[in-house]
C-alpha cells in the first residue's frame, strides 16, 4: 500500500502526534503552512527563487510572489503567482505567467487563547493563462486544496501540522499532509525542517519530501527566507530537488 514505513510515518503519525500535543513556523520558505495570519491591515510578501526538478521534468520561477493580507486579527487573503520557464524531458524550454493561486486562511483557534493554534486554509489554484498548460510545463485546469492547520510553541521550538485533499481537476485527487518544527536559534535566526507528503487516492503513490531551512531577520520587517530538499524515494512523480531562496517583507 504504502512505498516505505517512512512514507506511512510521515503522512500518519507526524501529523496526529503534533495535532495531539500541539503561531507554527510553516509557510515560506517551506511548502506547508501554519495557523499564523499577519494581522490587522498587515502586509507579509515574500518574492523568491524557486526550482522543482522531478524524474521528468524542471521547472524556475523566477520570481515567485507570494502576497498575504490580515484581513482583522483571523483572516488572511492570499494570492501566489510568478514568471515559470520549465521544460519536459527531451523537449524545450517554455516560459509565462504560472499558474495562480488565491486562498483564504481562517484561524479559528487562537494559542494566546486556548493554547494552541487552529486554522482552515482553502486554495483555489488556476491558470493564469493557457500557453505553459499547452507545453505540459504545468497542470491544466483547476485544483482545489482544503487543509486544517495546528500549531503550537513550546519554548524556542515551534511545531505546526497540516492536514488535507486536493482536488486535482485533469490529475489525480491526493491526500496531503505534513509537519513542520521551527528552532529559533538567535533574535534573527530560525532553523526549519519539515515533512510532508501527498498520497494518491488509490494508496499506491506518494511523494514524501524532507527539506530543511533558515529564516534570517535582516531588518525588523525583511528577512532571508532559505529552504532546500527532495523526495526520500524514486519515482515518476518524486521531486529530486526543491529549492526557495527569498525576502520576505511585512509592513
Amino acid at each position: 500500500m504504502f512505498r516505505s514505513l517512512t512514507a506511512f510515518i510521515a503522512f500518519v503519525i507526524f501529523p496526529l502526534m503534533f495535532a495531539a500535543a500541539a503561531a507554527g513556523q510553516a509557510g515560506p520558505p517551506l511548502i506547508g503552512d501554519d495557523p499564523g495570519t499577519p494581522g490587522t491591515n498587515h502586509w507579509e510578501i515574500n518574492i523568491a527563487y524557486t526550482v522543482v526538478r522531478t524524474p521528468h521534468q524542471v521547472t524556475m520561477e523566477t520570481p515567485h510572489v507570494d502576497l498575504n493580507y490580515g484581513l482583522g486579527d483571523n483572516i488572511q487573503l492570499t494570492y501566489q503567482g510568478g514568471w515559470l520557464i520549465g521544460k519536459e524531458e527531451g523537449g524545450n524550454w517554455s516560459d509565462g505567467i504560472n499558474n495562480s493561486l488565491a486562498g483564504v486562511k481562517w484561524r479559528f483557534l487562537d494559542e494566546e487563547k486556548y493554547g494552541l493554534g487552529m486554522s482552515t486554509f482553502p486554495q483555489l489554484g488556476f491558470n493564469t493563462t493557457n500557453s505553459l498548460a499547452r507545453t505540459g510545463v504545468v497542470d491544466s485546469g483547476l485544483n482545489f486544496f482544503l487543509p486544517v492547520e495546528i500549531g503550537k510553541t513550546f519554548g524556542r521550538i515551534e511545531v505546526a501540522a497540516e492536514v488535507g485533499y486536493q482536488y486535482v481537476e485533469h490529475g489525480p485527487d491526493q491526500f496531503v499532509a505534513g509537519v513542520v518544527v521551527g528552532y529559533v536559534l538567535t533574535k534573527k535566526i530560525e532553523l526549519l525542517l519539515e515533512a510532508r507528503n501527498a498520497l494518491d487516492l488509490d494508496l499506491r503513490h506518494n511523494n514524501l519530501i524532507f527539506d530543511g531551512g533558515a529564516r534570517v531577520g535582516i531588518t525588523e520587517h525583511i528577512q532571508l527566507l532559505l529552504a532546500a530538499g527532495r523526495s526520500v524515494e524514486s519515482g515518476d512523480d518524486s521531486t529530486l530537488l526543491y529549492v526557495y531562496a527569498g525576502v520576505g517583507f511585512t509592513f
